[in-house]
């Protein structure tokens, strides 16, 4: 029976895992799905070897911390890979991960098709010749990835992101319905607070968010919570809330939210599909911050940004995150409705560079394309 590995160590990877594996089981029911995911994966039909949560920290002090857990980790799933020998094996994103993974998938004979590949147009692009030598397939959600890939002569698919498929038609009529769900009055102003995906960036970036939450205890609002699903915090106390306030997922936060503050990562290519106006907070570890700002080569840190072509999501990044500052921006949008819906126009115009929805179906073809053109044993 033909059967496929997928292996996410994130919750935005595991929502990615999510929304393939069931479009994998769609078209071939019988195909197994095994892997290393969250939830979500769990819910779509993934078979997990592990849970991914235990893998996911940032930066180069917390990895250390948690180094014999992640290389045992690895060998269990070479193991697994060695003994099972799936049909394919599709690492989705995770690159510091996967990419260690690749040679022994190679040498066994288990064809590669990387879902979401490694952020190379930002930094590393030395990755390039290391994935041409082990990759069957690079299947990429973004359009500015297609022609970096083909310059190196890597096999490579632009379908889209999948995330596009996820919006709701009639966008004004979904936050009404969100927000209808969350107890909320239809013409309050509410703000929604997403301190991030990982325990390590809701330390960091949380503090910020409190003390600016606290500074705007007189801000006639409402608030809410985004909680990133597998995330075990109480994210509501660690951000200062009342125990009143509503919890929700981040994506349905955002959808209900008149404005939000996201720590950097999916949540603003979220906010961007959402057209949700946000201000982008986040702090690594000093040592990973240096690190980092020497080496990546890319103008915005927010994904929105990035796609959008220029900064439409302020960006409070390390020193610059200042409770204050956040505060003092925060005043100032819930003042002018004027600006929220200038950002919301820009990130309507942005979205429209992600591609139609269906990108998950049409990775799922491509996938099964190469199951089918493997020869049988």
């Amino acid at each position: 029976m033909a059967s496929a590995f997928l292996l996410a160590g994130e919750s935005s990877g595991d929502l990615q895992g999510a929304l393939l594996a069931r479009q994998l089981k769609a078209r071939r029911p019988d195909l197994q799905l095994y892997g290393v995911g969250g939830e979500r994966m769990e819910e779509a039909g993934v078979e997990l070897l592990f849970r991914s949560d235990e893998l996911a920290v940032v930066g180069l002090t917390e990895v250390l911390g948690v180094l014999p857990k992640i290389l045992g980790a690895m060998e269990r799933i070479r193991e697994f890979l060695s003994a099972r020998r799936p049909d394919v094996f599709i690492p989705i994103d995770f690159p510091d991960f996967n990419l260690r993974l690749l040679p022994h998938a190679w040498r066994i004979g288990v064809p590669i098709v990387y879902y979401i590949g490694p952020q190379v147009w930002a930094w590393r692009r030395g990755r390039l010749d290391y994935l041409r030598r082990y990759v069957a397939l690079m299947i990429v959600i973004f359009p500015f990835e297609e022609s970096l890939y083909r310059e190196r002569n890597i096999p490579v698919q632009f379908v889209g992101h999948p995330l596009v498929g996820e919006v709701p038609d009639d966008l004004d009529a979904a936050r009404s319905e969100a927000r209808e769900r969350l107890g909320l009055r239809p013409n309050e102003t509410v703000i929604a607070l997403l301190p991030g995906s990982r325990r390590s960036e809701v330390h960091r970036v949380g503090p910020v968010l409190r003390d600016a939450h606290a500074a705007l205890s007189d801000l006639d609002c409402r608030w809410i919570v985004g909680q990133a699903k597998g995330l075990s915090l109480d994210v509501r106390s660690e951000l200062g809330c009342v125990p009143s306030t509503p919890v929700t997922d981040g994506f349905a936060a955002l959808l209900a939210a008149d404005l939000a503050w996201v720590a950097s990562g999916t949540a603003t290519l979220e906010a961007l599909l959402l057209t949700t106006p946000s201000i982008v907070v986040y702090r690594v570890n000093r040592t990973t911050y240096e690190i980092a700002r020497r080496v990546v080569k890319v103008p915005h840190i927010a994904m929105a940004n990035l796609i959008a072509g220029r900064r439409l999501l302020p960006e409070l990044i390390q020193d610059d995150a200042d409770p204050v500052a956040l505060a003092a921006l925060t005043r100032e949008w819930v003042a002018s409705p004027e600006t929220r819906a200038e950002i919301r126009s820009g990130l309507a115009d942005a979205r429209h560079s992600l591609g139609e929805p269906g990108a998950a179906g049409r990775a799922a073809d491509l996938i099964l394309e190469r199951i089918e053109s493997e020869p049988t044993e």
